[in-house]
């Protein structure tokens, strides 16, 4: 999980462009609607709310939010309204091909 790209805000952000990307990523992900969404926001925040949790972050930042690249570039392709990475419709058709069973003689 990186609080960074789940609050949408650059790694210069300030404390207040911290705290106004998190007052709006509550109010689009209430927790009565998407719980696990909110709880994703509530750890993000937490985790970079202030000057001394952003430095503990960049001493440690937590493991990555999916198993693979493949699969945190398609979550991070989610998680972005109308944005598609570069080579993302290319990258996703090779993991098809490559998950296919091959073909028998």
């Amino acid at each position: 999980m990186n609080p960074y790209l789940i609050l949408n805000v650059p790694l210069t952000a300030t404390d207040a462009a911290i705290r106004a990307a998190w007052q709006r990523a509550v109010q689009e992900h209430p927790p009565e609607r998407d719980a696990l969404r909110f709880q994703q926001v509530q750890e993000a925040w937490q985790a970079i709310r202030d000057a001394r949790a952003r430095a503990a972050w960049a001493v440690c930042p937590r493991p990555a939010p999916a198993a693979s690249p493949a699969a945190a570039l398609l979550l991070y392709a989610t998680r972005q309204k109308n944005l598609i990475p570069p080579g993302a419709t290319a990258f996703r058709a090779f993991l098809q091909a490559c998950s296919q069973p091959p073909a028998q003689p």
